[in-house]
C-alpha cells in the first residue's frame, strides 16, 4: 500500500497532471456560453451589447464572455449607463469600466442618465426610475450600433431577491416566476434582453473574478437599507436561511420554476378562451383563467389591474366597475370588457401570450413542431436551388441565411414592424392587417416568425420579408407552412 501511494503523489506531483489542472477549463464561461446557446439562442460569433456597470455581477460577466471558446471580442460592446447618484465614486465607475475594456480590447460606449430630473418629474420611486432611464438608454445604444440583444447580469441572487420583493407586494405567478432568460426590453419591443448568467451565485463570479484576476467596484449604495432591495438581501435573506438553512436559495428558485410553469399554462388557456369565447362561457372558466382573461383585457384598455378590480369584475353576469379617474369599466355576461372612454381590444394584450413563444432549431432536411391552437409548423431545407423550385402549397420560402441558427414563433405585440416583401421601410403589422381588413380576433391568433436577430421574417399567411426572400444567390432555402388542425382533417388557414 505504501508503494501505491507513493506512485499517487508521483502521479499528482508530475508536470503533465499539474498542467491538466492549470489548463482545465473554468466553470464560469462554460455556464455563460451553454447558456447563451441553450437558453437564448444565441451562438458565440454573434454581436451582442453587453451592460457593465462595474461591480462584480456584470464584470463578471464581462470576464466570462471574452473567455467563451470562438467568441470574438470585436462582436462585444460594452455599455455603460452612468446614473450620477454618487457624485466622484459614479465617475470612478465610468472610468473603471472604460479602463477594463481598454485591457480587454472591447469597445466601449458610455451614456449619462437624468435620474433626479426625473423622478422629481414623475415622483416615482428611485430603483424604478433608475431601470425605466437604464434601459431606455440601453436600448437607444443597440438602435444605433444595429445590436438587438443586450446582455444584462442579473444572477441567481437577484432572482431569489426579486421573488420575495414580489411576494411581499401579493404577485401573482406572472410576478413571482421570476426573469426569463430573454425577454423583450420594456423601452423597445425589437430588442432582446439577455440573462446567461441566472443560473450563477453572486459568490461564484466573484470567485470567478478572483481566479482571472478581473476587478470590480463596490457600490456603497447596496448597503442603504432604505431600499427594499437590500434590506431583503442583507437582513430577511440571512434570517430565513438561519430558519430554513443553506438550502434556502435553491427552494425558493425550484418553486419559481413550479409557479412559473404552471402560470404560463393559466395564461396559454386564458389566451385560448380569448381566441374563441363563443364556444367557451367566461363564468364556466376556471377562476384562474377569468382572473387572467379579465387582467389582460384590463392592460389594453390603460388600466391598472389591480387585484380588487379583477375580483369585482368577475363575479357571474355583468358587472360595472369605477377605476381610478372615475373612469368606469363594464364586463358584459360573455367576459368582455368595455369602456365609455377606450375602445377595447379584446384579444391579450403585449407580454400576455409570451407564453406561447416557441424556440425553433430547423436541423435536418426537415421537420414539424406541434404548436398551441392546435396548430403544425412543418419546414424542410432545400440545397439544390433552380428556377423551378416552387413552394408547396401555403408554404413560403426563405433565405437560410439568418434562420439557420433557430428562430422564434410567437403572436403579434403592439410595436412590432415588418418588412413586406418589395417595400423599403419598415411598416407597424397594425397598419399591415387593417389594409386586408382582418380582424382583431384574428390578428392575435396568427403566427409569426422572428429571426436570430429579432426581426420579423414571416406573419402566418403573407409572403415572406424583403430581407428573408429567396435570392439569385441563395446558397439555400428553407420552406415553411403553417397547419391547423381540426377534427375534420389539416386545414391551412388563409388571413
Amino acid at each position: 500500500m505504501g508503494h501505491f501511494l507513493q506512485w499517487i503523489q508521483h502521479q499528482m506531483d508530475s508536470s503533465e497532471v499539474q498542467n491538466q489542472f492549470l489548463t482545465r477549463p473554468d466553470p464560469i464561461p462554460l455556464l455563460v456560453a451553454e447558456a447563451l446557446s441553450r437558453r437564448c439562442g444565441v451562438s458565440a460569433s454573434e454581436a451582442l451589447v453587453v451592460a457593465v456597470s462595474g461591480g462584480s455581477d456584470s464584470m463578471g460577466l464581462l470576464h466570462a464572455l471574452v473567455r467563451i471558446e470562438g467568441m470574438d471580442p470585436s462582436q462585444l460592446l460594452v455599455a455603460h449607463i452612468n446614473h450620477g447618484l454618487r457624485g466622484r465614486e459614479s465617475e470612478l465607475d465610468h472610468e473603471f469600466v472604460m479602463l477594463s475594456c481598454s485591457a480587454l480590447g472591447i469597445r466601449f460606449v458610455a451614456q449619462r442618465v437624468d435620474v433626479e430630473g426625473v423622478q422629481d418629474s414623475d415622483g416615482g420611486s428611485l430603483e424604478m426610475v433608475c431601470r425605466r432611464l437604464r434601459h431606455a438608454a440601453l436600448a437607444e445604444i443597440c438602435r444605433k450600433v444595429g445590436i438587438h440583444r443586450v446582455c444584462i447580469a442579473h444572477t441567481a441572487d437577484d432572482q431569489v431577491e426579486h421573488f420575495l420583493l414580489r411576494l411581499f407586494r401579493g404577485a401573482g405567478s406572472a410576478g413571482l416566476r421570476g426573469m426569463d432568460w430573454v425577454s423583450r426590453s420594456p423601452a423597445d419591443p425589437q430588442i432582446r434582453v439577455l440573462r446567461p448568467v441566472l443560473d450563477a451565485t453572486r459568490c461564484q463570479l466573484r470567485a470567478f473574478l478572483k481566479r482571472v484576476g478581473g476587478g470590480f467596484r463596490e457600490d456603497t449604495s447596496n448597503t442603504d437599507l432604505t431600499i427594499p432591495r437590500n434590506r431583503i438581501r442583507h437582513e430577511v435573506l440571512p434570517m430565513l436561511r438561519q430558519v430554513a438553512g443553506p438550502s434556502l436559495d435553491r427552494l425558493i428558485r425550484r418553486s419559481m420554476e413550479l409557479v412559473g410553469a404552471e402560470g404560463r399554462l393559466v395564461e396559454s388557456m386564458a389566451a385560448l378562451w380569448a381566441l374563441n369565447p363563443s364556444s367557451m362561457q367566461f363564468d364556466s372558466q376556471h377562476i384562474a383563467i377569468q382572473r387572467i382573461a379579465i387582467r389582460n383585457q384590463l392592460i389594453g384598455i390603460g388600466v391598472k389591474p389591480e387585484f380588487r378590480i379583477i375580483e369585482a369584475l368577475r363575479c357571474p353576469g355583468q358587472q360595472t366597475v369605477t377605476v381610478a379617474g372615475g373612469q368606469r369599466v363594464a364586463k358584459s355576461a360573455s367576459g368582455w370588457l368595455s369602456s365609455p372612454d377606450n375602445e377595447v381590444d379584446p384579444m391579450p394584450p403585449a407580454g400576455a401570450l409570451e407564453s406561447q413563444s416557441i424556440r425553433v432549431r430547423p436541423d435536418g432536411q426537415e421537420g414539424s413542431i406541434d404548436l398551441p391552437g392546435p396548430a403544425m409548423i412543418a419546414w424542410r431545407r432545400v440545397t439544390q436551388i433552380s428556377p423551378e423550385l416552387q413552394p408547396r402549397g401555403a408554404e413560403v420560402l426563405f433565405d437560410v441565411t439568418r434562420l439557420d441558427e433557430g428562430f422564434i414563433l410567437r403572436h403579434w405585440q403592439p410595436g412590432d414592424r415588418f418588412r413586406a416583401l418589395g417595400m423599403k421601410g419598415r411598416t407597424k403589422l397594425q397598419d399591415l392587417f387593417v389594409n386586408r381588413k382582418l380582424p382583431k380576433a384574428k390578428r392575435h391568433e396568427l403566427w409569426i416568425g422572428e429571426d436570430s436577430m429579432g426581426e420579423i421574417f414571416w406573419i402566418e399567411g403573407f409572403p415572406p420579408s424583403e430581407n428573408h426572400k429567396v435570392r439569385s444567390d441563395s446558397q439555400a432555402v428553407i420552406g415553411i407552412r403553417c397547419i391547423r388542425q381540426f377534427s375534420g382533417g389539416e386545414v391551412v388557414v388563409e388571413p
